[in-house]
């Protein structure tokens, strides 16, 4: 791949980045306009759009980070967890914290209100996946295990790590791409899928395979290890 290629792919990893972070603002509780006090979820969807949406998209959909508005997800990663997000960012990530040491500097209320407001808006008859959704509870990864699993579920549109075959999908192999995104990144992309672009998640379906392949825990597990071990490779 070119250099200036790759450039380019960074840089606007960073740019999202500083998109979402120059965003964050102070929490408020009413519209100016007409001085009315706001629901949970219309208060939490008023901050997710000046906060949030500059990288997980309007609406929680279509954006450079992943998809919020999936009732699955966040039944799955749960209450608590996403106020510890939203608290704290993601670590080795780009995404930046809520919390009082933070731009936004919301208080532990005003944090709980938002994620009750999302859950509200998108997490509707969410069913909680019994596959772990953290890098913390999953198995270790078999990097030559992974590959294998990759080729036969993954290759097809993300195309080998020689960067043949890609389509549309894009690269996962990029060097570059592999830069941004952390492991647990990389398992919640195989784990839920990104269903705004029509990628599917650990259930399938998955090209030229059998109707009812999944992928077990261990096996996302090995993907990500695999991915991150092309990530010194030379190209």
């Amino acid at each position: 791949m070119p250099n200036a290629f790759r450039n380019i792919a960074a840089l606007l990893g960073v740019i999202v980045a500083a998109a979402c972070v120059g965003a964050c603002g102070k929490i408020s509780s009413t519209d100016p306009a007409e001085n009315i006090v706001l629901t949970t979820q219309q208060l939490a969807m008023k901050n997710y759009a000046q906060n949030c949406s500059a990288c997980h998209g309007a609406n929680g959909v279509n954006g450079a980070a992943r998809q919020l508005a999936d009732a699955n997800y966040l039944a799955s990663v749960g209450r608590e967890a996403l106020i510890n997000i939203t608290t704290n960012g993601v670590s080795g990530g780009f995404c930046p914290g809520s919390g009082p040491a933070s731009l936004a500097q919301w208080d532990a209320k005003q944090v709980a209100d938002f994620v009750d407001g999302m859950l509200e808006a998108w997490g509707k008859n969410g069913v909680a996946l019994s596959i772990p959704w953290s890098v913390k509870l999953a198995p270790a990864g078999n990097a030559s295990n992974g590959q294998a699993v990759y080729a036969a579920t993954c290759q097809s549109c993300h195309g080998a790590p020689n960067f043949k075959g890609v389509t549309g999908a894009g690269s996962v192999t990029d060097p570059n791409y592999l830069r941004l995104i952390t492991d647990q990144g990389l398992r919640t992309a195989i784990l839920f899928g990104r269903p705004e672009r029509g990628m599917p998640g650990w259930s399938g379906p998955f090209p030229h395979q059998a109707a009812d392949r999944k992928l077990s825990s261990q096996e996302i597990s090995d993907v990500v290890a695999f991915l991150r071990s092309t990530a010194s490779q030379k190209q």
